[in-house]
């Protein structure tokens, strides 16, 4: 399961941390921005995913990426 991150969540501080990520973890946003758009909205189209998971909320993302993870896994 995905553990969120202890973070505000708004637009700023979603797309600060995923920029983080990618930096610490040596990917661009581009290299994991299409697979958490389809993990959140199902669609490979859509606003800033860091808008995305602002409007929808902490719980509703995090239940929506744990649900692909745990897709991915069985």
């Amino acid at each position: 399961a995905i553990k969120s991150a202890n973070l505000t969540w708004d637009h700023e501080n979603l797309n600060n941390f995923i920029s983080d990520y990618c930096r610490e973890n040596n990917f661009k946003y581009r290299d994991i921005g299409v697979p958490l758009r389809i993990a959140i909205t199902g669609s490979t189209s859509s606003p800033s995913i860091a808008h995305i998971m602002e409007i929808l909320g902490k719980k509703k993302t995090l239940h929506r990426l744990n649900i692909n993870v745990d897709s991915i896994k069985n």
